[in-house]
């Protein structure tokens, strides 16, 4: 009474075709949930897409170096602008460069949500050493 393999690979993929077909919505609820964590992730994970918010620290040491001086300042890879806004304040005219183009909007948005005029902190989304 033994059955031959065809017969048992056969009843096999039955049951595993059937499993399959039981919660489609689960599955693919499933796939839209995982595609949108990696999204996310490599919009901040992926090169010229990191994201390194600046501390507080670091951001007070750079606004000591600039106290008493006016002018011009490039912020390479200014992602979400917290820099550019602060040299704002002191009175400096800025210009951050951005790749990431999602930072680069979300620090143009910023800048209008606070009021800063586009003549004081201007975002460029390209590369500092492309620019011509």
């Amino acid at each position: 009474m033994e059955d031959s393999v065809e017969v048992i690979l056969q009843h096999k993929s039955c049951k595993l075709s059937n499993h399959t077909q039981e919660k489609p919505l689960f599955t693919a609820a499933s796939g839209a949930l995982l595609v949108g964590v990696y999204g996310l992730w490599s919009l901040f994970a992926l090169p010229g897409f990191r994201k390194v918010p600046v501390c507080l620290k670091v951001l007070e040491n750079v606004m000591k170096l600039l106290h008493g001086r006016a002018g011009c300042l490039a912020d390479l890879g200014s992602g979400d602008g917290r820099l550019v806004f602060a040299a704002t304040v002191e009175g400096f005219q800025c210009t951050g460069f951005e790749i990431n183009s999602i930072l680069a909007g979300y620090a143009r948005v910023k800048a209008k949500w606070k009021g800063i005029p586009s003549s004081t902190a201007t975002f460029i989304n390209q590369d500092f050493w492309k620019v011509r």
